[in-house]
């Protein structure tokens, strides 16, 4: 594939979003990565933790599909990316993780992110309260689904990396959290660091 004809010299790309950012950077990863393509697509998302269908129930991933066109925009070869029952959506991590193994895919999160527990608490229930007000998903089972989401999907693949905070805070990037947080040792800049420029980030947190 050719180079976008806008960067003719790119070396490499760095495609990051916070929050509903988060979200959209990641699944938009493999549009982007085969537009810039051969060229290296780094990809860092804080705050848009793409968890299992035990955590981010599939009626909800539903309600994203049909709103947002999300399976028009799903890769073709992706097949578990979409389930009948609306669920998958944590496949896609898995798929980019294969599909793209000499690149960097980095996941930034708190926790028990006090934010996205709200959205992801729209799923209870099967989705009951859906349209109504939620009671967010408590902070015990965000993080079951965020370490289920680092242990037993994106451990699979070396080239994904995850930097966790034991806290409650939304988003990471474009603040005072980005200079400030340390986890276990290590700067959160020094793993973005590593993360852009080819180092070893690994895992970091709880």
């Amino acid at each position: 594939r050719r180079i976008v004809p806008s960067f003719p010299e790119v070396t490499k790309v760095l495609l990051t979003g916070s929050s509903a950012g988060g979200f959209g950077a990641a699944f938009n990863y493999d549009r982007v990565a085969q537009a810039f393509c051969p060229k290296p697509v780094v990809l860092i998302d804080d705050a848009g933790p793409p968890m299992a269908d035990a955590y981010l129930a599939p009626c909800l991933q539903q309600r994203w599909r049909d709103l947002w066109g999300m399976n028009a925009n799903m890769p073709a070869d992706c097949a578990d990316c979409v389930q009948p029952d609306g669920g998958g959506i944590v496949n896609y991590g898995d798929y980019i993780g294969a599909k793209y193994p000499a690149t960097r895919l980095g996941l930034i999160s708190a926790d028990r992110d006090n934010v996205i527990s709200l959205f992801f608490g729209y799923g209870s229930n099967d989705c009951a309260q859906i349209d109504g007000i939620a009671l967010p998903m408590s902070g015990d089972m965000f993080s079951e689904g965020l370490l289920d989401l680092r242990d037993n999907h994106m451990k699979m693949t070396e080239n994904w990396g995850t930097f966790f905070v034991s806290a409650t805070t939304h988003t990471y990037l474009g603040g005072d959290g980005y200079y400030n947080t340390t986890v276990a040792g290590t700067a959160l800049t020094d793993w973005v660091n590593a993360m852009v420029n080819d180092g070893q980030p690994g895992h970091v947190g709880p």
